[in-house]
């Protein structure tokens, strides 16, 4: 059973959010608001941009960015790579470990 952590106080963009947290065992993610946490919040997503406009506890509108990672040019999708394996391919996998310090 998961913990749930109710009432919890989150700060984004300097405004306070009350949430009710719900512990996962995913590392890809701080946390993850459902669509009716943002439906009740009257928030609104452009997911292209990664913008997000959501109401805080004060009845302000808050602005907030998501990160905008880009995907090295050296990285394959998985779909592509078994393709290429289904093809005979080989494939080799490297852990490579940069050892020098930078001072």
């Amino acid at each position: 059973m998961n913990d749930i952590y109710k009432g919890c106080r989150v700060i984004i963009e300097d405004h306070e959010f009350n949430v009710d947290l719900i512990t996962l065992k995913m590392v890809d993610f701080d946390m993850i608001l459902g669509m009716d946490y943002l439906c009740s919040h009257q928030a609104i997503m452009n997911c292209y941009t990664k913008f997000i406009t959501i109401r805080a506890v004060d009845g302000e509108m808050v602005n907030f960015y998501g990160k905008r990672s880009m995907i090295p040019n050296s990285l394959i999708s998985v779909m592509k790579a078994k393709k290429l394996l289904n093809k005979g391919c080989v494939a080799l996998l490297a852990h490579v470990v940069d050892r020098v310090k930078q001072i």
